[in-house]
């Protein structure tokens, strides 16, 4: 079982996937991937009614 999706199998309207890859390869190098994922999830706890900081754990 695999999660995601292969870089060769994008969907077309895509563009190329070495192109895609070499993106995600910067930005995850650069933090930007990780400041996206944080500023999204503050933004779902919000949406559902909850502090930014979880209360526990």
């Amino acid at each position: 079982m695999r999660t995601g999706c292969a870089w060769r199998q994008l969907p077309k309207d895509f563009a190329p996937w070495p192109t895609v890859y070499w993106y995600f390869t910067w930005w995850h190098d650069v933090g930007t991937v990780e400041r996206l994922h944080d500023a999204l999830r503050d933004q779902v706890r919000v949406a559902d009614g909850r502090s930014v900081e979880p209360s526990a754990g």
